[in-house]
């Protein structure tokens, strides 16, 4: 390897408990830190697809997380898209894990491509099922890589809600940000931003006492990176009023 060119960072689960969410009940949260852009002038730099990949099921097999959730981009080839194939292969093994498990697996995004059209899916997963598959739907960048693969980005147009363990969640892909709550989906009790580079917007708002968990792919000073918010009640209602958690673990 060159002496110019630095390793690949490795991947890491990153601890956070959200508290009283289930009868008073605390879910630990793991929240995988992997950087997921990959930039052509440092093609090591980035995780590879094979290491999220085998964190996420080691994270599952391990029995330590009632949430898994990675960044968008987690799974994607080096040089492009897969194919649907290699997806549902991938997908496959991930819905396997998850198999007699009550864990909820959000494993970051999908970049693929059926039909000359490109997509950014994500899907959630538990207890060996897809519970809900949700394509990205707002262009943040997904249009120009689709047309550099000879390809059409083709956006999603259903909102990614879903229940689980009793709980009402949502998902939103990086530029989606926000959809959800302008569509009329604000009492959710948990809102998953899986993104890679988002910049200048507000985190989407859930109920009172609810949690916004943001997943970033993309290392910079100033990115969200894996970062937990907890809503409280407006003090006006016009404000915002949330507090931002610090991991369980120290890293």
């Amino acid at each position: 390897m060159p002496n110019n060119i630095p390793p690949p960072i490795e991947p890491q689960i990153i601890e956070f408990d959200l508290s009283d969410l289930v009868l008073g009940r605390s879910l630990k949260l793991g929240n995988i830190k992997a950087i997921t852009h990959y930039d052509s002038r440092i093609p090591l730099f980035a995780a590879d697809m094979a290491s999220i990949k085998h964190l996420v099921i080691e994270s599952i097999c391990s029995d330590k997380y009632d949430i898994i959730v990675s960044p968008e981009d987690s799974f994607v080839l080096p040089n492009g898209p897969m194919t649907e194939h290699e997806k549902n292969e991938h997908l496959n093994d991930l819905v396997n894990a998850t198999l007699n498990k009550r864990v909820l697996v959000i494993p970051g995004t999908f970049i693929w491509h059926a039909n000359g059209e490109l997509y950014n899916t994500a899907y959630v997963l538990s207890n060996g099922k897809i519970i809900l598959e949700y394509h990205k739907r707002n262009n943040g960048g997904d249009y120009e890589i689709a047309a550099k693969h000879n390809l059409r980005f083709r956006p999603g147009s259903k909102p990614g809600v879903f229940s689980w363990n009793d709980l009402r969640m949502g998902v939103e892909i990086c530029y989606d940000a926000g959809t959800l709550n302008r569509e009329g989906f604000e009492d959710l009790d948990v809102i998953f931003l899986i993104c890679c580079g988002l910049r200048n917007f507000c985190p989407p708002e859930v109920r009172p006492y609810g949690y916004i968990v943001i997943n970033d792919g993309f290392l910079a000073a100033d990115s969200y990176q894996q970062t937990v918010y907890r809503e409280l009640p407006r003090v006006r209602s016009s404000s915002f009023n949330r507090i931002k958690l610090s991991p369980a673990i120290k890293i």
